[in-house]
C-alpha cells in the first residue's frame, strides 16, 4: 500500500503539472491508496505503460478565434464503492485543453441526470472565473462560453429549471438551478 500510494502521488504531481491526459485515471487511483487490490495494481500498471508509450506526445495549446471557447463536462454515475459519481471537465480555446479537472463528487446522487447537474454546478464557478479572467485580458470571444453536455434531461433542467422537473427530479436541490440563471443571463 505504501508503494502504491507513493507511485500514485507521483502520478498526481505529473498529471497536474504536465500531463492533463492522465486526469481521469489518476484521481480514481487516489481513492484506492489505502487498500489497493490486484485490480488497482493492474490499473496503475496500465497508466504507467500509457505514460511510457506516450512520453513523446507533445502538449499543444493553440487559440483559434474562429472557434468558440468550449467547456466539456461529464459525470460517470456511481462508479465508486460508496456509490458516488466521478466528475470531469475540460476547457479549450481551439486546440488542446487549457484546463482539465477530474474529481470524485462530494454528494451521492439518485441518478445519472442528477450526477450531470451536480457536475455542471461544480464547474460553473470555474467557468465563470475563466470567463472573467479572459474578458479582463481583453479576449472578447469569452463573452459567451459554451458548455457541452451529453445528458438531455440535465440540459432541459438547466435550461428550464423547475418547469422541466418531474416526480423523479423534484428532490434536486434548488442550488443546481443557478445554471439556469446563468443561461438566462447569456
Amino acid at each position: 500500500a505504501v508503494t502504491f500510494h507513493r507511485i500514485v502521488a507521483l502520478l498526481l504531481y505529473i498529471s497536474k503539472r504536465a500531463r492533463p491526459d492522465l486526469a481521469p485515471a489518476v484521481p480514481f487511483l487516489t481513492t484506492r491508496v489505502t487498500k489497493p487490490s490486484e485490480d488497482d495494481w493492474r490499473k496503475l500498471r496500465n497508466v504507467i505503460e500509457y505514460l511510457r508509450d506516450t512520453k513523446d506526445l507533445p502538449l499543444i495549446l493553440q487559440v483559434d478565434k474562429t472557434k468558440p471557447d468550449v467547456w466539456s463536462v461529464d459525470a460517470a454515475y456511481a462508479v465508486y464503492a460508496d456509490c458516488k459519481s466521478h466528475t470531469g471537465g475540460s476547457f479549450t480555446m481551439g486546440h488542446g485543453s487549457f484546463l482539465s479537472i477530474s474529481c470524485k463528487q462530494k454528494t451521492n446522487c439518485k441518478g445519472s441526470c442528477e450526477a450531470e447537474l451536480v457536475t455542471v454546478d461544480d464547474f460553473i464557478g470555474s467557468v465563470l472565473r475563466v470567463r472573467h479572467f479572459l474578458l479582463a485580458q481583453g479576449y472578447k470571444p469569452a463573452q459567451t462560453v459554451i458548455i457541452l453536455q451529453d445528458n438531455r434531461s440535465a440540459i432541459l433542467l438547466e435550461q428550464n429549471g423547475i418547469m422541466s422537473s418531474t416526480n423523479r427530479t423534484k428532490h434536486i436541490n434548488v442550488r443546481y438551478y443557478f445554471v439556469m440563471s446563468r443561461i438566462d443571463a447569456g
